[in-house]
């Protein structure tokens, strides 16, 4: 069984066209060690302009990584420039082609440690046993909306309604990118833990329930949770449903086994039926001690 595994779609939604693009890469390292590449470019400057900077940025991406020799950090903000400076050389080329833009987050799958590099707003979540949370920043005004809200400044609902909440801060335009998130140190996964990858679009389900999707398919290979996804994106019938695109990467042992952690509660439930069985039998000793007194 690989050490690595992934799988990855699209759904165009209720969008004329698709201008999300992605890549998956796998390749080894110089001494062997397998390494999984995902990319997700979610293109904007309408259909065709989207679709060519999408595609575009994910090709200089993925062939720049591929060809470098340089750590994980270093070899991912190299693809990045790369990939805008492709895109800048396209517009110089086809001036029409001014205004094209695209996100783009990928992350590096390296024996247990997970690296990753974003612009936009692409979700990168980290789906482990004992929880899943997003790993990327947000560079849109919704996450400064939800900062609102946390803070009492605002109400939710205004912040689901705002006619801003899905501006960019950050893209990638072949000029100076505002923003990048691209860790140095890398996240150090376990067994079995997986990631997701997901352009915007996924953001019409919420987190609670693609959290309960992967749970439930927990030991299923990447593909079958891909589409369960996308379904459930789909089942949702939002009235604008955006381009979704969503990979899925999972870590497995060398055993090829699954690794299944006891939910802490359960592990508490244990340990305190242990101390119950514990007091019982020390109770039982203190009475016959007594009554052989007596």
């Amino acid at each position: 069984m690989k050490l690595l595994s992934s799988a990855g779609d699209s759904y165009i939604g209720c969008r004329d066209g698709q201008e999300d693009s992605f890549a998956i890469w796998e390749g080894e390292t110089k001494d062997g060690e397998p390494e999984l590449l995902m990319v997700v470019a979610d293109g904007m400057g309408g259909h065709a302009r989207g679709e060519v900077a999408s595609t575009l940025v994910v090709e200089a991406f993925v062939e720049s990584f591929s060809h470098s020799a340089l750590t994980s950090p270093d070899r991912l903000r190299k693809a990045l420039f790369e990939a805008n400076a492709r895109l800048a050389r396209a517009v110089s080329e086809a001036p029409d082609l001014a205004g094209m833009g695209t996100t783009l987050a990928a992350c590096h799958l390296c024996g247990q440690s997970l690296h990753w590099i974003s612009v936009g707003d692409s979700p990168l979540w980290l789906c482990q046993a004992s929880g899943f949370g997003r790993l990327n920043a947000d560079h849109s005004m919704r996450a400064d909306l939800g900062g609102a809200v946390a803070r009492g400044e605002m109400t939710a609902w205004s912040a689901s309604v705002h006619p801003y909440r899905n501006m960019l801060r950050a893209a990638v335009m072949g000029d100076e990118i505002g923003e990048i998130d691209c860790p140095a140190t890398p996240m150090i996964c376990r067994p079995d833990d997986m990631v997701v990858l997901a352009s915007d679009g996924i953001f019409s389900v919420p987190t609670e329930t693609l959290h309960q999707i992967v749970a439930t398919l927990w030991d299923k290979a990447p593909a079958k949770i891909v589409q369960a996804l996308l379904r459930s994106v789909i089942d949702a019938n939002a009235r604008k449903q955006d381009n979704v695109t969503i990979l899925v990467g999972k870590f497995a042992n060398a055993s090829g086994h699954a690794v299944h952690e006891i939910p802490k509660g359960k592990s508490r439930a244990k340990i305190m039926g242990a101390w119950a069985i514990l007091s019982i039998a020390v109770l039982f000793l203190i009475a016959a001690a007594f009554v052989n007194q007596v």
